[in-house]
């Protein structure tokens, strides 16, 4: 018997006329080969107008308190009789999340397969979830989605809908098909009892995407731990789920056809999910680090943010023509060892060497895109979120909010090695321990022969970096001076990937251009370079146009100085105009002439209305970015060399959309 769930009574009636001998019960249609109910008026009696009440069932589902009632009866009295599900809605509803939650408790020892949900509208679903603010509602959309992990793939407008998760905060999206195989997982995880630990790290679960097959290991997905994936050298045939039941070390998801649509890749996590761009970015992460083997010859589609389509063949990358030759030099030399421990023959991807200069990307977008995807992160003390226009780190209870999209200065990468050879290292590769920190200085130095030695600065920097670092104790404090002192370096690898800049054995040979602009910044601090980056771009696109450089210098300092003002002074005049204090919150904020002051005792919060005009040294700025606060008890954060009042920024962050050219510390 078949269980058609429709959105209301109307529907029910009319899919019932057409079915042969269905005749009405009191809260469902039934004929000899399907059982029709609907979710508005009879099945759940009304429970579907306000989120409260739905809310209040499911706790009711959770605590055992409905065995009594007549619904869960009735329901489980369907499901008994029952070996399929067709859901036929117009859209995903309250309703049907209510309806899931009774088939999860229900369904202890049953499992129901939904075969067909047809989604008409997934918009809804961003309105349902964004009624809660807690991160406990997108798990449980996982754990709806859990029960339809197959889904048909015939109804394609179904499929290629998205998912979005949104909250005050954020809005991401999800592919649907992704969600539902995590929840699966999920679910999975929790039927294993404490006893069976060995059998679930046995667990793998292999998915065929577009005719390829992917064995995702239990391993690392069920601990919290970057998941892996691999080729296997299994083939199975087509066909829907297939669960050996005589053993419990195996199971295995079979999809009868390959996916619609090229870019579905499965972003599999136990305790957080990433959105899917994310997840290509540590599939190509992956990749680099030799997990993957370069048999995997085909193209993989990276659909980043701004909607653009990358491709390219893992074993070309280092041949192609359109890169620079010499940059193969790059390719790690452990790199081959690891592929013969493999048997893989593995192809090591240059640092910062993914991109055609065809493609349209600027200078600025490569190095933001190459950090990003090379998963240089310390999974270890920071969890990765990911906003709109920013990615998080939190760890050491505070939070880095490093801008994306917008400018090099707001991805700086802490933890990239570079070894004696000039290889660089990734923070997990096993010769991590022997290498280097890759780290900056305030400004470019140039030999007197025009020359740099790569090598050589990066071990005068090392020293200096180390005696910084070695004097904190707080990881935070580290985190900011391995990110500031690192900025040169990825300077100096953006000038060997322009077309201005040649490399040889001995170092760095600048051209007369470039040497033009490191002259004209020789007396400022390292935040200037963002400025470099926009020179050297504006010279890669017309090169040949006699550029003045001066007038463009001018030109980009007032791009990055000037504010919107009306912002900030609307963001001022509400605080005033609410009396209440930033810090503390209490209706007792005064206005002067020059000051913003709190008369509460126990707060005494001021701010001066003036304070973006102060101009500060690169050590000034460290000491107000390390302690969060100036000796007047201050909040600031720092931007192009100016300081700003903090509140203007950490409520506002996505609205006003500023660059942050350095992460900034936020004391609570």
């Amino acid at each position: 018997m078949k269980l058609i769930v429709t959105q209301n009574k109307v529907a029910a009636r009319q899919i019932a006329a057409a079915l042969s001998n269905c005749s009405q019960k009191a809260n469902f249609y039934q004929s000899n080969e399907y059982l029709v109910v609907w979710l508005e008026d009879g099945l759940l009696n009304g429970l579907h107008q306000k989120s409260s009440q739905w809310i209040v069932l499911i706790k009711a589902i959770q605590d055992n308190t409905l065995e009594s009632d007549g619904v869960f009866k009735q329901l489980k009295q369907l499901i008994d009789k029952v070996n399929t599900i067709d859901i036929l809605l117009s859209r995903l509803s309250e309703q049907l999340l209510v309806f899931w939650f009774l088939l999860q408790r229900i369904n202890k020892t049953k499992v129901v397969f939904v075969k067909k949900v047809y989604l008409m509208n997934t918009s809804n679903i961003l309105k349902i979830i964004s009624k809660s603010k807690s991160s406990n509602s997108f798990h449980r959309l996982v754990d709806l989605l859990s029960y339809s992990f197959i889904l048909s793939l015939d109804f394609k407008e179904a499929l290629n809908q998205r998912v979005f998760f949104k909250t005050s905060q954020t809005q991401v999206e999800f592919d649907l098909l992704a969600l539902a195989l995590i929840g699966y997982l999920k679910r999975l995880k929790k039927s294993f009892k404490n006893q069976d630990k060995e059998k679930l790290y046995k667990l793998e679960l292999v998915v065929m995407v577009n005719g390829r097959e992917f064995l995702i290991n239990s391993t690392n997905v069920f601990s919290d731990k970057q998941m892996a994936i691999s080729l296997s050298d299994k083939i199975f045939f087509n066909g829907w789920v297939k669960i050996d039941k005589t053993t419990t070390t195996q199971k295995q998801i079979v999809f009868n056809k390959p996916i619609g649509y090229s870019d579905i890749l499965l972003p599999v996590y136990s305790s957080y999910l990433l959105p899917l761009d994310q997840f290509y970015y540590e599939l190509d992460a992956l990749f680099d680090n030799g997990y993957i083997s370069n048999s995997f010859n085909s193209f993989i589609d990276f659909t980043l943010k701004q909607k653009r389509l990358l491709s390219y063949r893992l074993k070309k990358v280092v041949k192609d023509s359109t890169f620079d030759t010499s940059l193969a030099n790059l390719v790690h030399p452990e790199s081959q060892s690891i592929a013969n421990k493999m048997s893989y023959n593995i192809t090591k991807i240059p640092f910062n060497v993914s991109f055609k200069k065809s493609l349209g990307f600027t200078t600025r977008q490569k190095i933001i895109y190459n950090q990003i995807v090379k998963g240089h992160i310390d999974r270890c003390s920071h969890k990765v979120l990911i906003r709109k226009t920013h990615l998080v780190l939190q760890g050491c209870n505070q939070e880095f909010y490093l801008e994306i999209n917008q400018s090099v200065d707001s991805w700086l990468n802490p933890w990239v090695r570079v070894n004696q050879q000039g290889y660089f290292v990734n923070r997990d590769d096993q010769n991590f321990q022997n290498s280097t920190f890759i780290v900056k200085k305030s400004r470019v130095v140039r030999h007197k022969a025009q020359r740099l030695d790569l090598l050589q600065i990066l071990k005068q920097l090392d020293q200096l970096v180390n005696q910084k670092i070695n004097k904190q104790t707080n990881k935070s404090v580290v985190f900011l001076y391995q990110s500031l002192y690192k900025k040169i370096c990825l300077t100096l690898q953006e000038l060997l990937n322009t077309q201005n800049i040649s490399f040889n054995s001995q170092g760095i040979v600048f051209s007369k251009q470039i040497k033009q602009i490191l002259k004209m910044f020789k007396h400022t601090d390292f935040l200037n370079l963002s400025y470099v980056f926009d020179l050297i771009d504006l010279i890669n696109e017309n090169p040949d146009k006699n550029i003045d450089l001066k007038h463009i210098k001018s030109q980009i300092h007032r791009q990055y100085s000037c504010l919107n003002s009306s912002l900030e002074k609307a963001k001022i005049n509400q605080i005033i105009k609410n009396h209440n204090c930033y810090k503390c919150n209490s209706e007792s904020l005064i206005k002067s002439s020059k000051m913003l002051v709190c008369t509460n005792k126990y707060c005494l919060w001021k701010m001066p209305l003036n304070i973006h005009n102060i101009q500060l040294s690169l050590a000034q700025s460290l000491e107000i970015i390390k302690n969060g606060k100036s000796k007047s008890t201050y909040n600031f954060l720092m931007k192009n060399n100016k300081v700003y009042p903090a509140y203007l920024y950490l409520d506002y962050k996505a609205e006003i959309g500023f660059d942050f050219h350095l992460p900034y510390l936020e004391s609570k």
